[in-house]
């Protein structure tokens, strides 16, 4: 496994070839560090031993972060053409001591690059869930070089079926909201929670949700389903620097940017009355979501699934205290 054989072209073969010595060579990353991408450069992937490296230059919207599909107890790769006429190219590479992270992701140029072969052929990238107690941190992906010619100007090497690992991305995006409280803004048709840098908000078309005793009826959040689609909204998002009310309520402070933002497309709100614990004759709000799945608009084929709360079969996003 791993194991990358060298194959002369065959024309360099025939007997008349006796102006110099031929070398056979083994290209083997059976004992190599799993890949490894760039934090900064997704699409820049690299697989060292030793001094040897393959290198994979990916176009990023290859890597989505969305699951392979899954049929018949089989993942449907995704295949991607890699080589001189591609966008995506791959390399093998020897330098003159041992390369590490900051030789591919910021160009320090050190070690030196001894020889560098192009590869053209077919690469297949799997993608799954990485999943702890249920709850989502990251994906996982598993690279094979299905076929794949790699060519120094002199001689070839062919490798096929060559599987080169796996390794995992972390989200980049925390979706944790620990506060009991629920704000509210907006003439009461904004309930919101932040954390740090990302906010959950959920957009009422009647504010009447958070009034009086009787709970209305329930909030679908997925408008495709509806005869009309009405101005209840749910959603995730993540900003370049810690937020606050006014970010959300009001003009918000310059320099605040939206870096990430997901809506929910399907899945139900119920708002609970309950009675105060401390006042009986104050009502509260408990906002409970039912089956709610979120797309990155970026890339709607992300999807993020909050877990549900311990011991109940809804995420709790929390309490409007009136």
């Amino acid at each position: 496994m791993k194991k990358i054989f060298l194959a002369l072209v065959a024309m360099a073969l025939f007997s008349g070839c006796d102006d110099g010595d031929m070398t056979f060579k083994t290209f083997d990353f059976s004992g190599s560090n799993a890949p490894a991408s760039c934090p900064t450069d997704r699409g820049t992937i690299f697989i060292v031993n030793g001094s040897e490296v393959l290198l994979l230059k990916l176009q990023p919207s290859l890597l989505l972060n969305v699951p392979s599909p899954f049929a018949n107890n089989v993942y449907t790769p995704t295949v991607v053409d890699v080589g001189p006429g591609s966008q995506n190219k791959m390399f093998y590479r020897t330098y003159g001591g041992t390369p590490n992270t900051s030789t591919f992701c910021s160009s320090s140029g050190t070690p030196n690059i001894v020889e560098e072969w192009a590869g053209n052929g077919t690469i297949e990238i799997v993608t799954t869930e990485k999943r702890v107690d249920g709850v989502l941190v990251g994906y996982q992906r598993q690279i094979t070089v299905r076929s794949a010619t790699f060519s120094n100007g002199d001689q070839e090497v062919t490798i096929t079926d060559t599987y080169l690992g796996d390794y995992s991305e972390g989200l980049n995006y925390n979706f944790n909201f620990p506060a009991e409280v629920v704000s509210l803004c907006r003439e009461n048709k904004l309930a919101y929670k932040t954390n740090n840098d990302q906010s959950l908000e959920l957009y009422l078309e009647n504010s009447d949700y958070l009034t009086g005793t009787t709970a209305l009826p329930d909030i679908n959040l997925n408008d495709d389903e509806l005869d009309q689609e009405d101005e209840n909204n749910l959603y995730f998002r993540k900003f370049n620097t810690a937020i606050t009310q006014n970010n959300l309520c009001g003009e918000g402070p310059s320099g605040t940017v939206q870096t990430q933002f997901w809506r929910a497309i399907s899945g139900t709100v119920k708002i609970v009355p309950t009675t105060d614990p401390e006042n009986s004759t104050r009502t509260n709000y408990r906002i409970q979501l039912y089956n709610v799945v979120f797309a990155n608009t970026a890339a709607p084929t992300e999807l993020y699934r909050p877990v549900n709360t311990t011991g109940v079969d809804y995420y709790l996003m929390g309490t409007v205290n009136n």
